[in-house]
């Protein structure tokens, strides 16, 4: 963004707090700024940054005269940017790595009472009957790669559930929509590189599976 945008944006924004402020009382105006700054000193990094976040987006789509986003649709565009995130700290850190590898670690890093802070976020229902029959398909071995799962307490091996196309994207909570898959390349199916490759492998897969089910 260049500086005259950058101008245009702040004068926007000094008009139309300068509105609201008009349409105030002095024990609103009051109100409002030690609600912001309770907010402001409650929040950890994180949440800051996903508020900031969703607010950029907020305005930059009223500036382009795109409706609002739905509770859903926020939320994939959040994920969206934290995967995003994710790629780059990847990036930075493999970049430093031999600075990293020579830095000193000190055994003192961290919080031995670390404080707690409430969330929420909207979640989709599952049919936990899809989850059942989909584990009981896989035999215990992961859909993708075919390695069995790690055997966990009570003997049964370990295997993650996951939508190929996501509900956030109109996907179905269907078993034709979801395959079983150990922890490893569950991850990398969300934060991966690879993730984009991962989908089409696994759409493959999945064809072929319920193929495989339809003709017996």
């Amino acid at each position: 963004m260049n500086e005259e945008a950058k101008e245009r944006r702040r004068a926007q924004k000094r008009k139309w707090d300068r509105k609201n402020r008009e349409r105030l009382s002095e024990a609103e105006k009051k109100a409002r700024s030690e609600y912001g700054l309770d907010r402001y000193r409650n929040e950890t990094h994180e949440q800051r940054e996903r508020r900031r976040f969703l607010e950029r987006l907020s305005w930059a789509r009223r500036k382009a005269g795109l409706p609002k986003l739905s509770p859903e649709e926020r939320e994939f565009e959040v994920l969206r940017w934290a995967e995003q995130k994710n790629l780059l700290a990847d990036e930075l850190f493999r970049r430093n790595s031999n600075a990293i590898d020579d830095l000193e670690i000190d055994i003192d890093l961290g919080n031995d009472t670390p404080g707690r802070s409430r969330t929420e976020r909207w979640t989709y229902a599952r049919d936990p009957k899809v989850r059942v029959a989909a584990l009981r398909r896989a035999k215990g071995h992961c859909e993708l790669c075919g390695r069995p799962g790690f055997p966990t307490a009570s003997g049964e091996p370990y295997l993650e559930t996951h939508h190929v196309i996501f509900l956030a994207k109109e996907g179905k909570d269907m078993l034709t929509n979801v395959i079983a898959l150990c922890p490893n390349d569950h991850r990398e199916a969300h934060f991966g590189l690879r993730r984009e490759e991962i989908e089409k492998e696994m759409m493959l897969k999945l064809k072929e599976i319920n193929r495989g089910n339809s003709s017996k």
